[in-house]
């Protein structure tokens, strides 16, 4: 923690955070009766398999990584000592986090979309083409703006 705190600059909210996430890991070992130098690469997924958010359930990818980076950095750094010989977090990818969905219409929204382009004018007629076009097929705005006239089945 010196380390980071005064050769690494870094923040005391991170320096604080680390700290938490390093004694986390520490009761986590010493249940199994392991220090850190003893620890190995099962050890540590046990951990990670073992994580728990505030409400019980599984914690978010980010939390999870932002773990796996200290336990990094940590192990990191005790190489860098010569105080450990291997790393047991090497090989661990870090969580994947998944991508929120896309914003949808409702049903109201989407009549009020499809009426916006009325009439018998060639653009009025046009924009309600690609508007239907848009809707009924689930295309993007780029993938519809894209499109050839070769694209489009008659």
């Amino acid at each position: 923690l010196a380390y980071l705190r005064f050769e690494r600059g870094l923040a005391e909210n991170t320096i604080s955070s680390y700290r938490r996430d390093l004694e986390q890991y520490a009761a986590f070992l010493d249940g199994r009766s392991l220090d850190a130098l003893s620890a190995s690469v099962g050890d540590v997924r046990d951990l990670v398999s073992s994580l728990e958010g505030v409400d019980g359930r599984r914690p978010k990818a980010t939390t999870v990584g932002r773990k796996l980076s200290v336990l990094r950095n940590f192990y990191r750094f005790l190489c860098r000592e010569g105080l450990a010989a291997g790393d047991p977090t090497g090989d661990m990818p870090a969580p994947r986090r998944g991508r929120p969905l896309p914003a949808v219409l409702n049903q109201a929204e989407v009549r009020l979309l499809l009426g916006q382009a009325s009439g018998n004018s060639p653009a009025r007629l046009r924009d309600a083409a690609m508007l239907e076009l848009l809707y009924g097929a689930g295309l993007r705005v780029s993938e519809l703006t894209s499109l050839k006239l070769g694209d489009v089945d008659s």
